[in-house]
C-alpha cells in the first residue's frame, strides 16, 4: 500500500503474519507489523522490516490531534526500540522537516503542514482500511485515543 504526497511516500506491506488471530487491543498495537519504508523525493529516509503499523499510527493520529492548536514536533518512540526518533517531524523555520535517528542523508526539504498533514491522514486511513477489510480488524478506538495502551 504507497501513500504518496508531492515528496513524501510512506510504503507499507503487511507481514505474512495471521493478524486475525489477535483479539486484544495491545495484540493488535504491538503485532500488526510489516514492511515500511518512508521515501523523500523517491530516496529512502527511513526503513525497517517488522515495523509496528498500528503503534505508528495511533502515536501519529495523536500528534494530527495536538498539532491542531499547539505547534508541537513529532517523534516517534516505539516499544519495540530504545532507539527514539525512529521518525520525526520538527518545525523549521516556515515550514516542517521529516527525519529518522536512522537516516542515511540529511533530508533539506522543507514542507508546509498540509503536505505532512496529507501524507500521514492518508497513511492512517489506508491502514484503517486494509486492517479492516483483509483482518476484519477495527482499530478506530485507538486511533481516536478511547483506548490507550
Amino acid at each position: 500500500m504507497d501513500i504518496v504526497s508531492s515528496k513524501i511516500n510512506i510504503i507499507y506491506k503487511f507481514s505474512d503474519q495471521e493478524f486475525f488471530r489477535l483479539k486484544e487491543n495491545w495484540e493488535i498495537f504491538l503485532r500488526v507489523v510489516g514492511n515500511f519504508r518512508i521515501e523523500v523525493n523517491g530516496k529512502v529516509l527511513y526503513s525497517e522490516v517488522e515495523f509496528c503499523l498500528v503503534e505508528f499510527a495511533v502515536q501519529i493520529a495523536e500528534w494530527l490531534r495536538q498539532i491542531e492548536t499547539n505547534e508541537v514536533d513529532f517523534e516517534y518512540c516505539s516499544m519495540e526500540s530504545e532507539d527514539p526518533g525512529l521518525v520525526w517531524v520538527k518545525k523549521k523555520n516556515n515550514g516542517w522537516i521529516i527525519g529518522s535517528v536512522y537516516q542515511q542523508h540529511e533530508e533539506i526539504n522543507i514542507f508546509d503542514m498540509e503536505d505532512i498533514r496529507k501524507v500521514f491522514s492518508g497513511y492512517i486511513e489506508m491502514l484503517k482500511q486494509d486492517l479492516e477489510e483483509i483482518y476484519n480488524i477495527d482499530i478506530s478506538k485507538l486511533l481516536s485515543g478511547e483506548i490507550k495502551i
